[in-house]
């Protein structure tokens, strides 16, 4: 009788595949309200000492990383730890070149060729294929977007609190809007408190929408941009609290390449 049901069973299903070869794919699992937390630059040794934060509220980000050729062997172990631990990781070019005035300068091919193809094939080459690039300097156009997204499932743009509705995105749509927005979290942002990312937060839960933070450094003090353990924690912490959850680019990942 059991192998009266496989046979059944198979028998059905090779019907099914040849009716229509998709029939048989597995769905991609249902995006919920969510944060898409973003790193940038190549702070790697602060980011692999933060692991241990993300674990402890089950939080996956993205680390969208510059000048990959200059990083250590240890860094590189570094970055593929973090992906081994489930998180995205992204290019954010290999000279940081702003895209727009690149561009004008020169051509979207040149600006391929010159600061996105060689960051892309490094990575590759270290087994570290990214499926997802963030602008540097949050500069990017629609040209820029366009050529893009025919190498990468999701881009990152940025904009400032003030224009902070931009960076909502429904969550029946997030897999489809190739360019996302986000706004900075640094602890030396002065336009945006913890309140504020708090209130942000609560709207995207409410209104069924994922939302897009960025940062830099993760370190309790720097010159340069960076988000505190302590900022970091809080965030994580009343996500958690509310019902969010902080999910990597890789999770958002469209079926194809190419720009629909």
């Amino acid at each position: 009788m059991q192998k009266f049901y496989l046979l059944a069973f198979m028998a059905i299903s090779h019907l099914l595949y040849a009716a229509d070869p998709n029939s048989l794919t597995i769905p991609q699992a249902k995006i919920r309200p969510a944060v898409l937390l973003t790193f940038d630059d190549h702070f790697v040794d602060q980011w692999v000492a933060a692991m241990a934060v993300f674990e402890r509220y089950n939080a996956k980000a993205t680390f969208f990383i510059t000048g990959f050729d200059k990083l250590t062997k240890e860094q590189i172990d570094g970055i593929k730890k973090l992906n081994a631990a489930g998180h995205t990781i992204g290019c954010h070019s290999l000279r940081h070149k702003k895209a727009v005035d690149y561009v004008k300068e020169f051509s979207l091919e040149q600006y391929w060729l010159d600061d996105v193809e060689p960051a892309v094939r490094l990575m590759t080459d270290s087994g570290l294929p990214p499926s997802c690039f963030a602008y540097p300097s949050s500069q990017n156009d629609t040209r820029t977007d366009g050529m893009l997204l025919k190498h990468f499932s999701h881009l990152r743009s940025g904009v400032p609190f003030s224009k902070a509705q931009s960076i909502f995105v429904p969550v029946d749509q997030i897999r489809n809007k190739g360019c996302l927005y986000g706004t900075s979290i640094d602890s030396n942002n002065k336009n945006i408190t913890l309140e504020d990312i708090y209130s942000l937060m609560d709207k995207a839960k409410a209104e069924n929408k994922c939302i897009v933070f960025y940062g830099h450094n993760i370190a309790a003090e720097s010159d340069k941009h960076h988000t505190s353990p302590e900022r970091l924690e809080n965030i994580l912490r009343y996500g958690q609290k509310i019902g969010l959850e902080f999910i990597g680019f890789d999770q958002i990942k469209k079926d194809t390449q190419s720009c629909q």
